[in-house]
């Protein structure tokens, strides 16, 4: 049995993918502030083995401690890979320094940076004496890896999860596969944020509203496929820096 945790489930890239991964012979463990009632529905009707949980990720204080007590009440009888699907994540403040707001700052960087390395640090730490294989995917942007004017706290975040995930690959701990993934760019609620901004926050706002009415924007349903179909491939080395419109379909 291979047991999927996935971060932002709710909604968007990460219900996706959840969708996609429902099977009779995995485990799929949403994580996000709501549930999803479509995806119970599924589960229910075909009886596949769903959990969610409820938890803010960008509550970093408590954060090690639900996650760790909530990987301690599951059974790992029987569990021979488990993977952990860092999706969630969020792209305010769009906005340039000295127009960003300061609860959004610490949020954003909460969210889209700390609560990743919580959450690969306290899997790893769980799992070290379990005989699984650990596999941990982080949904990173194309903004960690080139400069956008207006997102610069999100260029920030991104930007320290792909560092992260090199600098783990150096440790190279046992039986892990980790990579930091660029999926594209995506046609979901985030999208609708940077296509509302205001243009003197994030000058590129032109650009965006291209690829929306050009239909230049993947759908979250095509992106899980490939990323599913990637987990599941083995191919994930440990360290890796990847974007999927360079990897074969």
């Amino acid at each position: 049995m291979k047991r999927f945790i996935i971060t932002g489930h709710s909604s968007g890239l990460g219900e996706a993918l959840a969708r996609r991964l429902l099977a009779p012979e995995h485990e799929v463990i949403g994580l996000a502030r709501r549930r999803n009632a479509a995806l119970d529905d599924v589960s229910r009707a075909a009886a596949l083995p769903l959990q969610q949980h409820e938890l803010d990720l960008s509550e970093v204080s408590t954060l090690d401690e639900c996650f760790t007590d909530l990987l301690a009440g599951l059974e790992w009888d029987g569990i021979t890979d488990v993977y952990l699907v860092n999706n969630a994540g969020t792209v305010q403040p769009i906005a340039v320094p000295g127009r960003q707001d300061p609860d959004e700052v610490v949020a954003a960087l909460q969210l889209n940076l700390i609560a990743p390395v919580l959450l690969s640090n306290a899997l790893l730490r769980h799992t070290e004496a379990l005989p699984v294989q650990r596999h941990i995917l982080h949904i990173s942007s194309g903004a960690g890896r080139k400069p956008y004017s207006g997102w610069s706290v999100y260029c920030a975040g991104k930007s320290g999860l792909d560092h992260y995930t090199r600098s783990v690959g150096q440790d190279q701990p046992a039986r892990l596969q980790m990579a930091s993934l660029a999926p594209g760019i995506i046609d979901t609620d985030m999208q609708q944020q940077i296509r509302d901004s205001d243009p003197d926050d994030f000058p590129l706002r032109p650009q965006f509203l291209h690829y929306y009415h050009h239909g230049e924007l993947s759908s979250a349903d095509s992106v899980a496929v490939r990323i599913a179909d990637f987990l599941l491939s083995g191919s994930m080395g440990c360290g890796d820096i990847l974007d999927l419109r360079d990897m074969e379909p």
